[in-house]
Protein backbone atom coordinates (compact mmCIF):
# COMPACT_ATOMS: atom_id res chain seq x y z
CA UNK A 1 0.00 0.00 0.00
CA UNK A 2 1.35 3.71 -1.14
CA UNK A 3 0.95 5.27 1.99
CA UNK A 4 3.70 7.99 1.35
CA UNK A 5 2.60 11.45 -0.48
CA UNK A 6 4.48 14.44 -1.37
CA UNK A 7 4.71 17.80 0.92
CA UNK A 8 3.87 19.79 -2.18
CA UNK A 9 0.34 18.26 -3.22
CA UNK A 10 -0.59 20.45 0.04
CA UNK A 11 -2.03 23.22 -0.91
CA UNK A 12 -0.14 26.22 0.90
CA UNK A 13 -2.24 28.09 3.20
CA UNK A 14 -1.62 31.59 4.91
CA UNK A 15 -2.97 32.08 8.75
CA UNK A 16 -6.18 34.64 8.47
CA UNK A 17 -6.74 36.42 11.63
CA UNK A 18 -9.73 37.76 13.92
CA UNK A 19 -7.10 40.32 15.59
CA UNK A 20 -3.68 39.93 14.02
CA UNK A 21 -1.22 39.26 15.52
CA UNK A 22 -2.80 38.21 18.53
CA UNK A 23 -5.67 35.84 17.64
CA UNK A 24 -5.57 33.92 14.36
CA UNK A 25 -8.82 32.58 12.89
CA UNK A 26 -8.75 28.42 12.83
CA UNK A 27 -6.83 28.24 16.04
CA UNK A 28 -6.90 27.94 19.42
CA UNK A 29 -5.42 30.77 21.29
CA UNK A 30 -4.87 31.11 25.27
CA UNK A 31 -4.74 34.15 26.98
CA UNK A 32 -2.88 34.50 30.44
CA UNK A 33 -3.05 37.16 33.15
CA UNK A 34 -3.59 37.87 37.03
CA UNK A 35 -6.75 37.52 38.51
CA UNK A 36 -7.67 41.14 38.29
CA UNK A 37 -5.44 42.54 35.64
CA UNK A 38 -8.21 42.57 33.07
CA UNK A 39 -8.45 39.62 30.47
CA UNK A 40 -12.85 39.64 31.37
CA UNK A 41 -12.70 43.51 30.28
CA UNK A 42 -10.24 43.08 27.35
CA UNK A 43 -12.27 40.32 25.78
CA UNK A 44 -15.40 42.78 25.92
CA UNK A 45 -13.32 45.24 24.30
CA UNK A 46 -12.43 42.68 21.77
CA UNK A 47 -16.52 41.43 21.66
CA UNK A 48 -17.52 45.11 21.67
CA UNK A 49 -15.92 45.77 18.39
CA UNK A 50 -16.46 42.32 16.75
CA UNK A 51 -20.35 42.86 17.31
CA UNK A 52 -20.59 46.58 16.22
CA UNK A 53 -18.30 46.50 13.43
CA UNK A 54 -15.87 48.87 14.95
CA UNK A 55 -12.02 49.14 15.83
CA UNK A 56 -10.46 46.63 17.65
CA UNK A 57 -8.87 47.57 20.67
CA UNK A 58 -5.50 48.70 19.11
CA UNK A 59 -7.07 50.53 15.95
CA UNK A 60 -7.36 47.79 13.52
CA UNK A 61 -10.49 47.76 11.31
CA UNK A 62 -13.16 45.05 11.21
CA UNK A 63 -14.91 44.42 7.74
CA UNK A 64 -18.37 44.16 9.17
CA UNK A 65 -19.93 42.91 11.96
CA UNK A 66 -19.42 39.43 13.22
CA UNK A 67 -21.43 37.05 16.24
CA UNK A 68 -19.54 36.18 19.46
CA UNK A 69 -19.83 33.35 22.13
CA UNK A 70 -19.50 34.74 24.84
CA UNK A 71 -19.11 31.74 27.73
CA UNK A 72 -18.43 32.57 30.94
CA UNK A 73 -19.62 31.24 35.19
CA UNK A 74 -17.43 33.43 36.85
CA UNK A 75 -18.88 36.90 35.54
CA UNK A 76 -22.34 37.43 35.75
CA UNK A 77 -24.58 37.92 32.20
CA UNK A 78 -27.68 40.26 34.03
CA UNK A 79 -24.04 42.77 35.70
CA UNK A 80 -21.06 42.37 33.79
CA UNK A 81 -21.41 41.29 30.56
CA UNK A 82 -24.78 42.42 28.63
CA UNK A 83 -24.26 45.96 30.52
CA UNK A 84 -20.24 45.92 29.86
CA UNK A 85 -20.21 45.16 26.07
CA UNK A 86 -23.06 47.08 25.33
CA UNK A 87 -21.39 50.41 27.47
CA UNK A 88 -18.26 49.78 24.88
CA UNK A 89 -20.88 49.99 21.90
CA UNK A 90 -21.28 46.40 21.46
CA UNK A 91 -24.20 44.97 19.60
CA UNK A 92 -26.03 42.62 22.77
CA UNK A 93 -28.69 42.29 20.69
CA UNK A 94 -27.68 40.91 16.80
CA UNK A 95 -24.49 39.45 17.66
CA UNK A 96 -23.89 38.36 21.14
CA UNK A 97 -24.37 35.10 22.85
CA UNK A 98 -23.66 32.25 25.57
CA UNK A 99 -25.00 28.99 25.48
CA UNK A 100 -27.93 29.19 27.80
CA UNK A 101 -26.93 28.86 31.53
CA UNK A 102 -30.59 28.71 32.37
CA UNK A 103 -31.70 25.71 29.84
CA UNK A 104 -33.63 22.50 30.40
CA UNK A 105 -30.31 20.64 29.46
CA UNK A 106 -28.87 20.70 32.96
CA UNK A 107 -25.51 19.91 32.50
CA UNK A 108 -22.23 21.52 33.32
CA UNK A 109 -20.66 22.92 30.16
CA UNK A 110 -17.29 21.56 29.17
CA UNK A 111 -14.79 22.15 26.81
CA UNK A 112 -15.22 18.95 24.93
CA UNK A 113 -19.39 19.64 24.76
CA UNK A 114 -21.19 18.79 21.62
CA UNK A 115 -22.89 21.93 22.45
CA UNK A 116 -20.23 24.30 21.70
CA UNK A 117 -20.02 23.46 18.02
CA UNK A 118 -23.72 22.97 17.65
CA UNK A 119 -24.37 26.72 18.52
CA UNK A 120 -21.25 28.29 16.54
CA UNK A 121 -23.05 26.30 13.10
CA UNK A 122 -26.01 27.95 14.00
CA UNK A 123 -24.81 31.07 15.05
CA UNK A 124 -22.75 32.11 12.31
CA UNK A 125 -19.84 32.56 14.87
CA UNK A 126 -16.43 34.07 14.37
CA UNK A 127 -15.26 34.18 17.95
CA UNK A 128 -15.80 31.57 20.93
CA UNK A 129 -14.79 32.78 24.46
CA UNK A 130 -14.37 30.28 27.12
CA UNK A 131 -13.60 32.14 30.09
CA UNK A 132 -11.99 30.83 32.35
CA UNK A 133 -11.15 27.38 31.54
CA UNK A 134 -11.42 26.04 34.79
CA UNK A 135 -14.72 26.36 35.14
CA UNK A 136 -15.20 24.06 31.76
CA UNK A 137 -13.83 20.99 33.39
CA UNK A 138 -15.74 18.42 35.23
CA UNK A 139 -13.33 18.84 38.26
CA UNK A 140 -11.26 21.38 39.41
CA UNK A 141 -8.53 18.54 39.82
CA UNK A 142 -8.82 18.13 36.15
CA UNK A 143 -6.60 21.17 35.44
CA UNK A 144 -3.35 19.62 37.14
CA UNK A 145 -3.62 16.31 34.99
CA UNK A 146 -2.19 17.14 31.62
CA UNK A 147 -4.14 13.77 29.75
CA UNK A 148 -7.27 15.07 30.90
CA UNK A 149 -6.92 18.71 29.63
CA UNK A 150 -5.65 17.09 26.43
CA UNK A 151 -8.70 14.99 26.21
CA UNK A 152 -10.61 18.47 26.44
CA UNK A 153 -9.12 20.56 23.96
CA UNK A 154 -8.72 18.59 21.03
CA UNK A 155 -12.25 18.75 20.33
CA UNK A 156 -11.75 22.49 20.50
CA UNK A 157 -8.83 22.36 18.00
CA UNK A 158 -10.76 20.23 15.65
CA UNK A 159 -13.96 22.90 15.83
CA UNK A 160 -11.33 25.66 15.54
CA UNK A 161 -9.98 24.17 12.48
CA UNK A 162 -12.89 22.78 11.25
CA UNK A 163 -15.04 25.85 11.42
CA UNK A 164 -12.42 28.33 10.77
CA UNK A 165 -13.60 30.15 13.66
CA UNK A 166 -11.09 31.86 16.11
CA UNK A 167 -11.40 30.39 19.84
CA UNK A 168 -10.28 32.40 23.09
CA UNK A 169 -9.38 30.06 26.54
CA UNK A 170 -8.27 32.49 29.59
CA UNK A 171 -6.22 31.37 32.56
CA UNK A 172 -5.47 33.32 35.65
CA UNK A 173 -1.81 32.69 35.98
CA UNK A 174 -0.73 32.15 39.48
CA UNK A 175 -4.39 32.28 40.83
CA UNK A 176 -6.21 29.52 41.68
CA UNK A 177 -3.53 27.01 41.32
CA UNK A 178 -0.49 28.42 41.92
CA UNK A 179 1.55 29.82 38.90
CA UNK A 180 0.70 27.83 36.01
CA UNK A 181 4.40 26.46 35.84
CA UNK A 182 3.08 24.52 39.15
CA UNK A 183 0.19 23.18 37.05
CA UNK A 184 1.00 19.98 34.36
CA UNK A 185 -2.83 20.76 32.28
CA UNK A 186 -2.27 24.39 31.58
CA UNK A 187 1.32 23.52 30.47
CA UNK A 188 -0.10 21.45 27.72
CA UNK A 189 -2.69 23.40 26.82
CA UNK A 190 -0.02 26.37 26.07
CA UNK A 191 1.71 23.74 24.03
CA UNK A 192 -1.23 22.94 21.86
CA UNK A 193 -2.55 26.11 21.97
CA UNK A 194 -0.98 28.32 18.46
CA UNK A 195 -0.73 31.52 20.35
CA UNK A 196 -0.51 32.08 23.70
CA UNK A 197 -0.80 35.88 25.24
CA UNK A 198 -0.26 37.14 28.37
CA UNK A 199 -1.92 40.35 29.76
CA UNK A 200 -0.39 42.48 32.50
CA UNK A 201 -0.24 45.71 33.57
CA UNK A 202 2.39 48.80 34.71
CA UNK A 203 3.43 48.02 38.52
CA UNK A 204 3.71 52.19 38.91
CA UNK A 205 0.55 52.92 36.73
CA UNK A 206 -1.84 49.85 36.63
CA UNK A 207 -3.80 51.72 34.12
CA UNK A 208 -1.27 51.23 31.50
CA UNK A 209 -1.59 47.90 30.62
CA UNK A 210 0.50 44.96 27.99
CA UNK A 211 -0.78 42.60 25.99
CA UNK A 212 2.47 40.36 24.77
CA UNK A 213 2.91 36.84 23.04
CA UNK A 214 4.33 34.29 25.11
CA UNK A 215 4.39 31.32 22.61
CA UNK A 216 3.86 31.70 18.81
CA UNK A 217 5.66 30.35 15.82
CA UNK A 218 2.93 32.89 13.23
CA UNK A 219 4.45 35.87 14.35
CA UNK A 220 7.06 38.84 16.05
CA UNK A 221 6.82 38.01 19.82
CA UNK A 222 9.68 40.71 21.17
CA UNK A 223 6.88 43.82 21.24
CA UNK A 224 4.19 44.58 23.56
CA UNK A 225 0.91 46.64 22.40
CA UNK A 226 0.44 49.04 24.94
CA UNK A 227 -2.82 50.45 26.26
CA UNK A 228 -4.13 52.92 28.96
CA UNK A 229 -7.73 52.10 30.36
CA UNK A 230 -10.58 54.51 31.58
CA UNK A 231 -13.60 53.86 33.18
CA UNK A 232 -16.45 54.19 30.71
CA UNK A 233 -20.16 53.50 32.55
CA UNK A 234 -18.21 51.68 35.50
CA UNK A 235 -16.34 49.27 32.81
CA UNK A 236 -12.84 49.72 32.07
CA UNK A 237 -12.21 51.46 27.31
CA UNK A 238 -9.04 50.10 26.19
CA UNK A 239 -7.49 52.93 24.31
CA UNK A 240 -4.33 51.96 22.28
CA UNK A 241 -0.71 53.51 22.96
CA UNK A 242 1.37 51.86 20.53
CA UNK A 243 3.86 48.86 20.27
CA UNK A 244 7.41 48.87 22.34
CA UNK A 245 10.04 45.89 22.76
CA UNK A 246 9.43 43.23 25.60
CA UNK A 247 12.38 44.22 27.00
CA UNK A 248 11.06 47.42 28.11
CA UNK A 249 8.47 46.51 30.31
CA UNK A 250 11.04 45.78 33.24
CA UNK A 251 11.97 49.71 33.25
CA UNK A 252 8.00 50.11 34.59
CA UNK A 253 8.33 48.15 37.42
CA UNK A 254 9.13 49.57 40.54
CA UNK A 255 12.57 50.40 41.08
CA UNK A 256 12.30 48.03 45.05
CA UNK A 257 10.41 45.07 43.45
CA UNK A 258 13.28 44.78 40.69
CA UNK A 259 16.07 44.86 43.25
CA UNK A 260 13.71 42.27 45.59
CA UNK A 261 13.34 40.16 42.61
CA UNK A 262 17.09 40.32 41.97
CA UNK A 263 17.72 39.11 45.05
CA UNK A 264 14.89 36.59 45.29
CA UNK A 265 15.90 35.36 41.48
CA UNK A 266 19.73 34.91 43.04
CA UNK A 267 18.53 32.78 46.01
CA UNK A 268 16.39 31.10 43.98
CA UNK A 269 19.28 29.97 41.12
CA UNK A 270 21.73 28.72 44.47
CA UNK A 271 19.14 26.72 46.05
CA UNK A 272 17.46 25.06 43.07
CA UNK A 273 21.29 24.19 42.10
CA UNK A 274 21.99 22.68 45.93
CA UNK A 275 18.28 20.88 45.02
CA UNK A 276 19.67 18.60 41.69
CA UNK A 277 22.55 18.11 42.84
CA UNK A 278 21.67 14.54 43.84
CA UNK A 279 19.90 13.72 40.04
CA UNK A 280 16.24 15.46 38.63
CA UNK A 281 13.96 16.49 40.86
CA UNK A 282 9.67 17.37 40.37
CA UNK A 283 9.69 20.93 38.89
CA UNK A 284 6.61 21.22 41.15
CA UNK A 285 8.94 19.96 44.51
CA UNK A 286 11.65 22.54 43.93
CA UNK A 287 8.89 25.83 43.43
CA UNK A 288 7.27 24.65 46.62
CA UNK A 289 10.07 24.32 48.38
CA UNK A 290 11.47 27.90 47.34
CA UNK A 291 7.90 28.93 48.30
CA UNK A 292 8.15 27.92 51.49
CA UNK A 293 11.10 29.49 51.85
CA UNK A 294 10.95 33.15 50.26
CA UNK A 295 6.92 33.17 50.98
CA UNK A 296 5.74 35.12 47.89
CA UNK A 297 8.39 34.77 45.35
CA UNK A 298 7.37 35.14 41.23
CA UNK A 299 7.60 32.73 38.47
CA UNK A 300 9.91 35.26 36.75
CA UNK A 301 12.40 35.46 40.00
CA UNK A 302 12.47 31.65 39.63
CA UNK A 303 12.97 30.99 36.28
CA UNK A 304 16.06 33.51 36.28
CA UNK A 305 17.35 31.58 39.27
CA UNK A 306 16.72 28.47 37.09
CA UNK A 307 18.12 29.96 33.80
CA UNK A 308 21.37 31.07 35.82
CA UNK A 309 21.82 27.95 37.64
CA UNK A 310 21.99 26.50 33.60
CA UNK A 311 19.32 24.12 34.76
CA UNK A 312 17.30 21.78 32.04
CA UNK A 313 14.08 20.59 32.13
CA UNK A 314 12.97 17.04 31.04
CA UNK A 315 9.84 15.71 30.83
CA UNK A 316 8.75 12.17 31.98
CA UNK A 317 5.67 9.99 33.12
CA UNK A 318 5.06 11.43 36.41
CA UNK A 319 5.78 15.71 35.03
CA UNK A 320 8.09 17.95 34.97
CA UNK A 321 11.41 17.78 36.32
CA UNK A 322 14.84 20.15 36.63
CA UNK A 323 18.47 18.73 36.62
CA UNK A 324 21.69 20.54 36.36
CA UNK A 325 23.11 20.42 33.33
CA UNK A 326 25.09 17.78 31.63
CA UNK A 327 23.92 15.73 34.06
CA UNK A 328 22.18 12.47 32.38
CA UNK A 329 20.36 10.76 35.38
CA UNK A 330 17.28 9.57 35.41
CA UNK A 331 14.24 10.20 38.02
CA UNK A 332 13.09 7.62 40.30
CA UNK A 333 9.80 7.12 39.39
Amino acid sequence: MDILRSVSTFEVQAYEWLWKPFIPLGEVTLLLGGDTVGKTSLLMNLAAALTSGTALPDGQSTKEAQSVIFQTVENSYNKIIHPGVKALGGDVVNHLFCIDPEDNYNKKLLMDDDRLEACVCEGDVKLLILDPIEDFVESPSEIFDPGMMRRYLTPLVSLAQKSGIAIVLTESRGSRYGEYDNCPGIRDIMSQCRNVIMLSQNDLDPNVKYLTMEKTNITDPYYAEEFRVELKERFLKFQYIGSRPKTDLRKDQNPIQLELEETKAFYCGKRILEMVSGGPVLCTSITNVLRQELGEVSDLAIFEGKTRAKVESIRRKQGWYWRANGDQREPLE
